[in-house]
């Protein structure tokens, strides 16, 4: 009964939040870009029937892909700003200190926010070049995980 997509934020937010990935970085993966350009451009489906806040959603022109349909880019514009809008907001308040899930519903109070990058790709199935994509956004943290444990910043 419960919309996928709702259920796929619920659960990135749970493990986003967890105290035991505190330090990790994160690599969100938006799949299907093949079957959500088929129901946002062939099918007419439109995401505002069970996000209304849809339609206050302003694209950024860096968003914009020449050759593409603009509602479909809009549209995984708008699912993914909803997964990294977790990453930015802090993971809420446990009497005045900020809090982190260790499972659903449980929450430790920390001190400090953690540092943390998340990745994310727009993927389909067939896509053979993201490993590579993949590989540097890997790298590119291990980078960063070491320039801060040295001080840098």
């Amino acid at each position: 009964t419960t919309n996928r997509l709702k259920d796929s934020i619920d659960i990135f937010e749970t493990v986003w939040g967890s105290r035991f990935l505190d330090n990790a970085g994160f690599i969100l993966f938006l799949n299907k870009q093949d079957k959500l350009r088929e129901k946002v451009t062939v099918e007419k489906n439109r995401i505002d029937a069970v996000y209304p806040e849809y339609n206050d959603y302003k694209l950024l022109a860096k968003d914009e892909v020449s050759g593409e349909d603009p509602e479909y880019i809009r549209t995984r514009c708008f699912i993914r700003d909803m997964f990294l809008d977790i990453c930015k907001a802090p993971t809420g308040e446990l009497n005045g200190q900020r809090k982190f899930s260790i499972a659903p519903g449980l929450f430790l109070p920390e001190q400090t926010e953690p540092k943390r990058t998340c990745y994310h790709h727009f993927t389909t199935a067939t896509d053979t070049n993201n490993i590579k994509i993949v590989f540097n956004d890997v790298h590119n943290m291990i980078i960063m995980l070491n320039l801060s444990e040295i001080g840098i910043n």
